[in-house]
């Protein structure tokens, strides 16, 4: 789904059908500018949004994907991610449900609880990590997973582990995209979109890291602003009484506020996780915004969510604002919003130029 709001290029519908023959003979110009020569986009949002897999989808898309230095580098953080789903839900089992926390349970995790986030699971590991996941109280734990941090993809690397833990593991992309490594600081990565130099920048989302911020609002041609649209029922790492939808929703005002000239491109990422809660029935929006009357409708529960974050926007009425829905782990959508994305930065800059 893409909305355009503001004064700027407009896009309705398939993003690469309408405009491209005129976008084409545009980018040749914008090649010819020095002035515009690269083209910094920001990548904002709190922590756990999509950042950072937006940003490795960049790298898919216009980069050939990862080098082979990076495939190597995160086999461990990719063990690191498998040991940190069975140790979390652990630990939610001991504290939330110590019934279920019983001897024979004790057993069969001993293995996993034992490992450090630096450890080399085998398939020794591959083995107790499905049997545990088959248990009833697994399964429960994975039913309450809202109610405390078990990161997103949870499911797909245990439906992987055996071919993770083998001996011979080499990472694929989709196992990359879908790893979580908490962004530090600042990470930078260019590339070239029809012979355009797009400069991607990558920002830790946690409140630790906003102060970072600050040094990126000078010379920004644009926000990428992502928030997690299925996170209404989940709370913030850093503050269990703050909602993350919430938080982002604040977060993207402060943002409007400080940069109220600059393009704002909306990402509301996890559409496809966002759609599961609704059809499972799993919560209901209502109980975050009671405001919110669609029921279980999925496509009136999107459109709420999309109007809570505009109606925060004070220069609505002159800023260019463009709204994608998206689920950033689709490496297709995300060459289609880059190519969007690419189009109505490039005229805006032409515009600035007067060579629209």
């Amino acid at each position: 789904l893409i909305q355009k709001m503001g004064n700027g290029c407009s896009v309705n519908g398939d993003p690469e059908v309408g405009t491209n023959s005129q976008i084409n003979r545009n980018l040749k110009r914008e090649r010819d500018s020095d002035s515009l020569s690269t083209v910094r986009l920001v990548l904002f949002g709190a922590g756990g949004a999509g950042k950072s897999t937006i940003f490795k989808q960049a790298k898919v898309v216009y980069k050939n994907g990862f080098s082979k230095e990076d495939v190597t580098r995160y086999r461990n953080p990719i063990h690191a991610n498998c040991i940190e789903i069975i140790q979390t839900m652990a630990a939610y089992l001991r504290k939330e449900h110590a019934d279920l926390y019983t001897e024979d349970l004790k057993a069969s995790l001993k293995l996993m609880c034992e490992l450090d986030q630096f450890a080399e699971l085998e398939k020794v590991h591959a083995d107790c990590i499905l049997l545990l996941w088959k248990t009833p109280a697994f399964r429960l734990a994975y039913e309450e997973r809202a109610k405390y941090q078990l990161i997103d993809n949870a499911e797909y690397f245990v439906d992987n582990i055996l071919r993770i833990c083998s001996k011979t593991y080499i990472p694929t992309e989709e196992d990359i995209i879908r790893s979580r490594v908490r962004t530090s600081g600042i990470v930078e990565t260019s590339v070239e979109m029809q012979g355009i130099k797009f400069e991607f920048i990558d920002v830790g989302g946690q409140r630790g890291e906003r102060r970072k911020w600050i040094h990126l609002f000078e010379n920004i041609r644009a926000v990428l602003y992502v928030s997690g649209i299925s996170e209404y029922d989940q709370v913030c790492l850093e503050d269990a009484n703050q909602n993350r939808l919430t938080e982002s929703i604040q977060l993207f005002r402060d943002i409007c506020k400080k940069l109220p000239k600059v393009t704002i491109i909306l990402l509301l990422n996890k559409h496809d996780l966002f759609e599961k809660k609704f059809e499972q029935r799993q919560s209901s929006l209502s109980t975050l915004f009671p405001d919110y009357k669609g029921g279980w409708d999925k496509n009136l529960g999107i459109e709420f969510i999309q109007n809570k974050f505009l109606e925060q926007d004070p220069s609505s009425k002159s800023r260019d604002l463009y709204l994608h829905t998206i689920s950033a782990v689709d490496t297709n959508v995300m060459r289609k919003v880059f190519n969007s994305i690419r189009d109505c930065v490039v005229q805006k800059n032409l515009e600035l130029v007067n060579f629209a």
